[in-house]
């Protein structure tokens, strides 16, 4: 693009002749339609840059040229008549092209605001010259392109006729950066005249090379856990010259200054920037007394000096307000269904991190307890068992997942076993390899499982941490019974993978794969009648590399970061 005051000689005197011709010419309404360019049907109406009467995205000569053929009757239609009404009457006249002369002439007019852009280096302010500006714009849902062209630094480009109403948004996007200066994705600015009448935007790209010395933490209290991806950051000066907008990395480079960030977040992550007023903000500063909370509804402000940022940063998110989590603990008795009164358990929040007591309660004759929550993670809360009642064993607990507090409803089921001398099942582990037994290789969990839909199976943990030979009681049902996989390892034992055939060439054809649930190491039987239809055994065998080590896909251990401990 080209700046128009060069053009300012030739025009002067084509618009010298042609004023002459218009000065008589009476006011008519604009019919939609073109001879030039087709506007597509969603913008007809809608004005898109002032001027540009032949709607191909340029304020030229060619546009006078179809005004005044409209206004002379040589032409029944104009490209796009919005933007031939340039002093918005609804109505094209001679006075619409006296505005379009002195827009082209490079006079100030009132139809619609201006735009300049520059393209610098981030930390030099070095121009970037032939970076590709693109700018296009939103109304009302509908997106159009408005101009694309090459920054030059020696050519004050000026885009001049752009609709100025809030109703208008407007994105410049850069493309073909020069090299060493990566892609143009988190190189978006996106505006709005906001009552200006003009807007000189200057665009700071980092070389790819550019020290990052500054971070910027997204944490989730909540869930405990940093949450990177939820949403953009724009940066911008204390002047509000923009240096990052959209940008979506924790890591930036910034030189030497003093600026302001706030947070947009994405609609489909369930929180909400953090109110140190609220309940859960409340909550979260008396679990962590040691770390500086602030509002940062509306963004903060830091200073880079000397290369670093003032202070640690970090924006910290929150439940939306009013969200709560719902949990109905019951305790069963695994036999009857009846529910059990007399346990007595713990809810205990965030179990990996500051294991929290929220509630200690004993079940009543319904056997259950509601709860509304505020937390998320994994594992956010730990249900526990302290105490059975005489003559019951079963459950020692059960952990509870939420992504989000999103109004999430969990129901946990805790089942009893009344203890009596009827013991009816036991499990036995034997060495594949020499067919030993080795009940001291792990401890094993039992379920209560419904295999009628294989692909769904409803499961119920009955008991946890079992001794191998020793026996316990079951009534007639269908259940699943899993060697502990961590005491396993430790003992440098594994159980034969059954969709590996490298592995499962040491079964012979008398172990039946129905037995298993696609180890050895998991069993799956019936008890009819008050026994096992079978007797039941796991099969372990030497832990092999070779056979129990991912090759294509790496085992991925995402590193424990501590909690923050400031703030900005």
């Amino acid at each position: 693009m080209k700046s128009f005051a060069r053009f300012k000689a030739a025009l002067t005197a084509a618009f010298t002749a042609a004023a002459l011709l218009t000065v008589s010419v009476p006011a008519v309404q604009a019919e939609s339609g073109t001879d030039n360019a087709a506007v597509p049907e969603d913008l007809i109406g809608i004005a898109t840059q002032f001027g540009d009467v032949n709607f191909d995205q340029t304020v030229s000569m060619t546009d006078a040229i179809q005004l005044q053929r409209y206004l002379l009757g040589d032409s029944s239609k104009l490209g796009n008549w919005k933007n031939a009404d340039l002093d918005e009457n609804n109505v094209i006249d001679i006075f619409d092209l006296a505005v379009l002369k002195r827009q082209m002439l490079g006079e100030k007019t009132e139809a619609g605001g201006t735009l300049s852009v520059k393209v610098v280096d981030m930390m030099t302010g070095e121009p970037l010259a032939n970076t590709n500006i693109f700018v296009w714009a939103i109304y009302d849902g509908h997106s159009y392109d408005v101009a694309q062209w090459d920054y030059d630094p020696d050519d004050d480009a000026v885009i001049a006729g752009l609709p100025q109403s809030d109703k208008y948004q407007y994105v410049i996007d850069l493309c073909n950066l020069p090299s060493g200066y990566g892609s143009s994705c988190n190189q978006q600015l996106v505006f709005t005249y906001d009552g200006k009448e003009d807007k000189e935007i200057v665009l700071r790209v980092a070389a790819d090379n550019a020290e990052k010395n500054v971070r910027i933490d997204k944490y989730d209290w909540a869930q405990l856990q940093e949450q990177p991806n939820c949403g953009v950051m724009n940066i911008t000066d204390k002047d509000g010259n923009p240096y990052y907008p959209r940008f979506f990395f924790e890591e930036l480079a910034l030189p030497d200054g003093e600026y302001h960030v706030d947070f947009e977040l994405f609609d489909y992550y369930d929180i909400q920037l953090l109110d140190p007023d609220n309940e859960f903000g409340r909550e979260i500063q008396a679990l962590f007394p040691d770390v500086e909370f602030a509002d940062k509804r509306n963004g903060f402000d830091f200073t880079v000096r000397d290369g670093k940022a003032d202070r640690g940063l970090r924006f910290d998110f929150a439940p939306i307000e009013g969200q709560r989590n719902y949990l109905n603990v019951r305790c069963v008795d695994f036999a009857t269904g009846e529910p059990l009164k007399g346990v007595k358990l713990s809810l205990i929040e965030a179990p990996a991190a500051y294991a929290r007591t929220v509630s200690e309660w004993t079940t009543d004759e319904t056997g259950s307890q509601e709860f509304e929550l505020l937390h998320a993670g994994f594992p956010a809360y730990k249900v526990q068992v302290e105490e059975v009642p005489a003559g019951y064993s079963g459950d020692k607990g059960q952990e509870i997942r939420w992504s989000f507090v999103n109004g999430c409803k969990n129901e946990v089921t805790l089942y009893f076993v009344r203890d009596t001398s009827f013991r009816n099942v036991t499990v036995d582990i034997f060495k594949w390899e020499d067919g030993s037994l080795s009940n001291d290789a792990a401890a094993f969990d039992v379920w209560s499982a419904d295999f009628t839909d294989i692909t769904n199976l409803n499961m119920q943990k009955v008991y946890e941490n079992l001794k191998a030979g020793e026996p316990f009681m079951l009534p007639d049902g269908s259940y699943i019974a899993a060697l502990n996989g961590t005491q396993l390892r430790e003992k440098g034992l594994a159980g034969i993978d059954l969709y590996n055939p490298n592995d499962t060439d040491a079964l012979e054809s008398g172990v039946d794969p129905e037995h298993f649930m696609l180890q050895t190491s998991v069993i799956r039987f019936t008890v009819q009648d008050g026994k096992p239809v079978r007797d039941l055994m796991f099969f372990v065998r030497d832990y092999d590399p070779a056979l129990d080590e991912p090759t294509e896909i790496p085992e991925i251990i995402e590193e424990k970061k501590p909690l923050p401990e400031t703030i900005a």
